[in-house]
């Protein structure tokens, strides 16, 4: 919980909305991408370990809500709804990801982790603290 606190308090303070992307999913890891411009690089990972349900977009824009942030960890009455129509199991967590254009998404896994290492799509010398260029930059 305290990782999303921190995300969403990243977003907020730092940029006003944030463009999305599916990077990778495999067999035990889903990473989705963010930044104000995908063309150049991106700013941070959301990376979800052993996911059970994936209700998502491949590309989207998020909007930053003052109010709940762009991820939520469902809790209670939240999580029941989707624990009895997509049979989930307890040991997965819910996250609700806000969009800009396409309601909310859901990602049921047993964690989050959020890098914020910055990420170029080119060649950049010097590299400053927690930047790096892409592994597919030739």
């Amino acid at each position: 919980m305290k990782e999303i606190l921190k995300f969403n308090d990243f977003i907020r303070n730092e940029i006003d909305w944030i463009d999305f992307e599916v990077n990778d999913y495999s067999f035990d890891e889903f990473k989705i991408i963010g930044s104000e411009d995908l063309t150049y690089g991106h700013i941070v990972e959301l990376i979800f370990k052993e996911v059970q349900y994936i209700q998502i977009r491949d590309t989207w824009t998020s909007e930053v809500n003052d109010e709940i942030g762009l991820i939520k960890l469902l809790k209670d009455t939240e999580r029941e709804k989707f624990v009895s129509l997509y049979g989930i199991e307890d040991k997965f967590n819910i996250y609700q990801i806000a969009t800009e254009d396409y309601g909310d998404f859901i990602v049921s896994a047993t964690s989050l982790r959020i890098d914020y290492t910055k990420v170029f799509y080119y060649k950049k010398n010097p590299l400053l603290e927690n930047e790096k260029i892409a592994e597919w930059v030739k």
